[in-house]
């Protein structure tokens, strides 16, 4: 569930010597600002707006704890995964077929790619779920309408 989050000192580091932060933000976003349009705008914008799906800069870490509690750092924003997750019991079959290597302009659904998938977990409090998998979608491909044919 979203919410507060415990970041490792084994995989970013501490105050003192930061890992995977803002340095590595940065070579992200630059990286991303040459993938074709509309991505070479989008992905790093959503990188500035969301760093935690690829980092964490030294800006959006703080240090809780003291007292009684050790001193460890976490997000000063909720993020996509807290430390409020439970083991829960499931499993998953998943195959993907990718028949075009390239997404061209049309509707999301519109494309040859297939996915089948066999997905069942069941919750802490014990409530079953299976997953049903509707239809691809391809990513949306703006940019100028190919010109009318005469």
């Amino acid at each position: 569930m979203p919410g507060p989050r415990r970041l490792s000192p084994q995989v970013f580091g501490t105050p003192e010597n930061p890992r995977f932060g803002s340095d590595l933000l940065e070579a992200r976003i630059e990286q991303a600002k040459g993938s074709p349009e509309p991505l070479g705008n989008a992905v790093p914008k959503l990188l500035e707006d969301l760093p935690p799906l690829v980092a964490a800069p030294e800006a959006a870490r703080e240090e809780v704890g003291g007292e009684d509690e050790l001193v460890h750092e976490v997000f000063t924003e909720p993020t996509l995964y807290s430390d409020e997750a439970e083991v829960t019991d499931g499993e998953f079959e998943i195959s993907h077929r990718d028949r075009r290597p390239y997404d061209l302009r049309g509707p999301p659904g519109e494309t040859p790619d297939t996915v089948e998938l066999d997905a069942r977990f069941t919750d802490p409090a014990g409530n079953e779920y299976e997953l049903e998998f509707d239809h691809v979608v391809q990513p949306p491909v703006p940019g100028p309408k190919p010109a009318a044919e005469s």
